[in-house]
């Protein structure tokens, strides 16, 4: 099965800081627009953690290259792992012609 991530136009990421249950802080740094397509009926909302070097990918379709995983994160959404490699690619690719209604 092939996934495709869509980036909607709010593409600056949003910071998430919280403490672990050890105590310890954390800091994620996360484009939240963002959407995943896996054949089903309905894109499926997710987070997309932004790189080391802090640039947030513009707003389009992606292919998600091999070898990036998907993780599940806290409440059942859906995330994708650092070391990511997305692909630019065109919607008619994924849905046929134009983009999905």
């Amino acid at each position: 099965m092939k996934i495709y991530l869509e980036i909607g136009d709010r593409t600056e990421p949003k910071v998430f800081e919280g403490v672990t249950k050890e105590g310890r802080p954390f800091k994620i740094v996360a484009q939240t627009d963002c959407y995943l397509h896996d054949g089903s009926r309905h894109p499926m909302p997710c987070d997309l953690p932004v790189g080391d070097d802090g640039k947030s990918y513009p707003a389009g379709f992606y292919d998600i290259e091999p070898g990036s995983l998907i993780e599940i994160l806290g409440r059942g959404r859906l995330g994708v792992k650092r070391g990511w490699k997305l692909r630019p690619v065109d919607p008619k690719e994924i849905f046929g012609v134009g983009k999905a209604a």
